[in-house]
């Protein structure tokens, strides 16, 4: 695996800037401080599946792929900044969410499209 590139990672850049606003929350400048924290709030949001840490196994739930076939992945990702080492002794593999594409539940999907229907025919009898 190659030496991944020196720019801060997301994760970091919001922590900074949620530090920044309580430097100036301090200095009295509360709504500046407050227009950072929302933006940095905002950008968590819109950016949660690529902040969001995947243990393998759950990678292997998400995906319904073997730990083969993500560890076959994990150097590629790992040099991109999608995959990193964790725990106690670094040696634990997990995934960025952003990367780790989930399956779709057919038959989930199914039930609660039945259950919209039903509650909305039961709602159309009732106001009849």
């Amino acid at each position: 695996m190659t030496e991944r590139a020196t720019e801060k990672p997301l994760e970091q850049v919001i922590a900074d800037y949620r530090g920044e606003a309580a430097v100036l929350r301090r200095r009295g400048a509360g709504s500046v401080a407050d227009a950072i924290e929302d933006f940095a709030d905002s950008v968590a949001r819109a950016a949660e599946d690529y902040l969001t840490w995947l243990s393998e196994a759950d990678a292997m739930g998400r995906r319904g792929k073997s730990a083969a076939w993500l560890r076959k992945r994990f150097p590629d990702w790992y040099d991109m900044g999608h995959a990193r080492y964790s725990g106690r002794n670094g040696r634990v593999r997990e995934y960025r969410q952003a990367v780790v594409p989930q399956l779709l539940d057919f038959d989930a999907m199914r039930e609660e499209a039945e259950r919209v229907l039903r509650e909305g025919s039961d709602e159309h009898r009732r106001a009849s």
